[in-house]
């Protein structure tokens, strides 16, 4: 790849990992509110559910950002956005209403973003990581 490339590979993988980095740090600091939001969405198994939730996305996050094994960091954060998405932004189960559109947003939000994970997944971390 050219150097511009991998200046644009290294720019994704940083914004596709603060997102994750920054959402995990707000479950941590905000654990009980997570905790009653999930439990509002009839998420099961809670208290396991969240800290493996939280823990994907630290160590995806930190793989993105080093570029340490890019491929396992973006299939990990990809292992927890498919349920995520599906579960918490379940717009086709709402009425017409604010609410949906807001859920029908975030979940293409986070459609697009797996879509940069799987062309990280595909490519690796590019020229500047530790190991693609």
């Amino acid at each position: 790849m050219h150097g511009v490339e991998n200046v644009f590979i290294l720019i994704g993988r940083l914004a596709i990992c603060a997102f994750f980095l920054w959402t995990a740090f707000e479950k941590i600091k905000h654990w009980k509110m997570a905790t009653d939001f999930l439990k509002s969405k009839k998420v099961p198994l809670v208290s396991y559910v969240l800290p493996i939730s939280v823990g994907l996305q630290v160590v995806g996050g930190l793989s993105l950002l080093f570029g340490l094994y890019t491929h396992l960091g973006a299939l990990l954060l990809l292992i927890y956005m498919i349920p995520h998405t599906c579960k918490m932004h379940d717009f086709w189960n709402m009425e017409k209403s604010e609410k949906q559109s807001m859920s029908k947003l975030n979940f293409m939000k986070d459609v697009a973003i797996a879509g940069g994970l799987l062309i990280i997944f595909a490519i690796g971390g590019g020229a500047f990581s530790v190991h693609s």
